[in-house]
């Protein structure tokens, strides 16, 4: 599927990355208390504006008509989405909060007749749309016992679980080029979520980690989602106190306002992501 190609060609650029670090880490000795253990049981705080280079992939079906590929209308196209993440860590407890928002605004050429459940658009007619898309999420979780590989505690692997909630908000404008026929769709998604964190600190400030998670829709609309997101960092100062970060994300969102007829959106939005963490 298109959507797994654009995880696949993410994560294959991660794995490259992380392969060059994990040569730096040196063969395993006796384990130790890892290096940064005492960072981690007091109060600390983190913030991480992205910049994620999304695109998007899937299928968007209008109230009472037809269901259409997202290429169709050139909604494919990689857009740049503001992204941030803020967390606090406490002993070995993580909050967690995120959020993302994207804009696609474009005029392109139908690439099929689509039926918008008012007026009808042929093949190669131009239309114009207006997508806002945006995310916010927040988390409690639990960090486990580390396991350290080495005697300096440079090499230390930390595993959590975590769970919260999920918001979606879409607005979604859709016509014809010329004004005459239009329509808007817009709802608000909320979903409980639970999830998992795995990461893996080496030496020389390198660190790389993955979370995922998955959750169902509460309220009047339907829905399922599911977010993996691999990631690299290096701190370049030995108090880790500033990093830069590359990762690729990918949010799969199946997500519809009522019954079969209704209006749906399922799709996967995904990309690399580069960002910069400072730790206080």
């Amino acid at each position: 599927m298109a959507s797994n190609r654009l995880f696949s060609i993410g994560a294959a650029g991660l794995v490259t990355a992380a392969a060059g670090a994990g040569a730096l880490a040196g063969a395993p000795t006796e384990p130790s208390v890892p290096s940064d253990f005492h960072d981690r049981t007091v109060l600390q705080a983190e913030f991480e504006p992205m910049l994620w280079f999304a695109a998007m992939l899937g299928e968007i079906t209008f109230k009472g008509g037809s269901t259409f590929d997202v290429d169709q209308i050139n909604l494919d196209e990689v857009h740049l989405a503001p992204a941030g993440r803020f967390t606090l860590r406490s002993r070995r407890w993580t909050f967690d909060f995120t959020a993302f928002g994207t804009s696609f605004d474009d005029e392109a050429r139908a690439q099929q007749d689509i039926d918008a459940g008012g007026f009808q658009v042929s093949e190669g007619d131009e239309v114009k749309y207006d997508l806002s898309y945006a995310s916010f999420k927040g988390t409690a979780g639990w960090s486990f016992d580390p396991f350290v590989t080495d005697d300096t505690g440079d090499t230390a692997v930390w595993a959590g679980v975590y769970a919260g909630a999920h918001v979606y908000h879409l607005n979604f404008e859709f016509g014809t080029a010329d004004g005459a026929d239009s329509l808007e769709e817009s709802d608000t998604w909320i979903e409980p979520l639970v999830g998992a964190r795995l990461t893996i600190d080496l030496p020389h400030g390198f660190e790389i980690g993955v979370t995922a998670d998955v959750g169902a829709t509460l309220g009047p609309g339907t829905g399922f989602a599911w977010e993996i997101m691999p990631t690299f960092r290096w701190f370049p100062m030995d108090n880790k106190t500033v990093a830069a970060e590359i990762g690729f994300r990918h949010v799969q969102a199946d997500l519809s306002t009522g019954s079969d007829d209704d209006f749906a959106f399922d799709t996967a939005t995904a990309g690399l992501f580069g960002s910069v963490v400072i730790r206080f």
